[in-house]
């Protein structure tokens, strides 16, 4: 059995795709709003969702939602989000609950939440089609964290739904995959004290789009807590918080990952316009674009990096598409004027 995974150039935000053949896909969250590209792809590719999963209600998780739920009328199986604050703040909540009143969902969502053990999100034996047993025997997308108590925890006081993200978990024979959404320390610490060990996984996505985890100190993560060999940073060329740090960035560096940027910064170049498209060719879906955008300051957006990122899975290996050519592209950027952060 094999997938590919897609961890799409959203600009600041974050959004996955599995194909699992068929026209079949799960869909761990959903971007920020009016991706045009995403959904191009989805309505070429995909007819049916198998799991659309919010890990947190954040915009730039869950703005997609609307245009996912309005083109795919009773063609998703499950939803999954969190109950990190009042229901009526909740973006999925509202739509789905709209969805739901005009008959257009096969099932009520569901609480994205795990137990004393992970929360199997697919495959779901009460959703198999025939041959389904055999060709997902390997295969494995798990729930470690929040459980039910971490998401009444993120509602006290003023709340923080970064501090009950979703921890997900793809798993294809002895290959894997994390997707954390903006998971904070305590929750990687809680599951280093319940494993006793860094979670090791051959690729993730940047927790908080690479950005410093709280009061974490960056030396004490990769390697640490968790043990990628790729690190993917879903991050915004324009973005307004610094992402990704840059300590972040050196502590993956260091405990042996690659890193791939979906967009390119100006902590990596001074001059991105030079550099449009980006350091490779935005691949399909993408935000990038190869037209120059601006945003009210004058900065440039949606400059690609590596742009999309593809992964094929297989239970014993998992190959990223245009790795070796983008790795390549990034140690090419000194010499035009560039100071790329995985760089050192």
């Amino acid at each position: 059995m094999k997938v590919q995974t897609r961890f799409v150039d959203v600009g600041q935000g974050t959004c996955n795709i599995i194909l699992i053949g068929d026209k079949r896909a799960i869909i761990i969250d959903a971007g920020p709003p009016d991706n045009k590209a995403l959904l191009q792809f989805l309505k070429r590719y995909v007819m049916r969702i198998e799991a659309l999963i919010i890990s947190h209600n954040h915009a730039d998780h869950d703005g997609g939602v609307a245009r996912i739920l309005e083109n795919y009328p009773k063609a998703i199986k499950r939803i999954y989000f969190l109950q990190d604050s009042p229901p009526e703040t909740i973006r999925t909540y509202l739509l789905a609950k709209r969805e739901a009143e005009a008959g257009r969902l096969l099932k009520h969502p569901e609480r994205l939440e795990a137990g004393d053990r992970p929360m199997i999100i697919f495959p779901r034996a009460e959703d198999a089609q025939p041959g389904d047993a055999t060709r997902f025997a390997d295969i494995s997308l798990k729930l470690l964290f929040p459980a039910m108590m971490d998401n009444l925890s993120a509602q006290r006081g003023a709340g923080d739904k970064n501090a009950t993200s979703a921890i997900l978990a793809f798993f294809c024979g002895r290959r894997s995959v994390l997707f954390p959404g903006d998971a904070s320390e305590a929750a990687w610490k809680s599951l280093h004290d319940r494993l006793g060990t860094p979670i090791a996984c051959d690729i993730m996505v940047a927790p908080h789009h690479g950005g410093k985890l709280f009061d974490c100190q960056p030396a004490s993560f990769y390697g640490t807590l968790v043990a990628p060999k790729v690190v993917i940073f879903s991050t915004g060329t324009a973005n307004a918080y610094g992402h990704p740090d840059a300590d972040m960035v050196r502590n993956a560096t260091a405990s042996g990952a690659k890193v791939i940027c979906t967009q390119i910064t100006s902590q990596c170049h001074p001059d991105l316009e030079q550099l449009r498209p980006g350091v490779l060719t935005p691949v399909f879906p993408s935000l990038s674009t190869p037209l120059l955008q601006l945003n009210n300051r004058g900065r440039s957006l949606n400059v690609a990096c590596a742009s999309t990122v593809i992964a094929t899975i297989s239970s014993d290996a998992v190959t990223i598409a245009g790795i070796d050519s983008h790795q390549a592209a990034v140690d090419r950027l000194p010499a035009r004027g560039g100071h790329p952060l995985c760089r050192g």
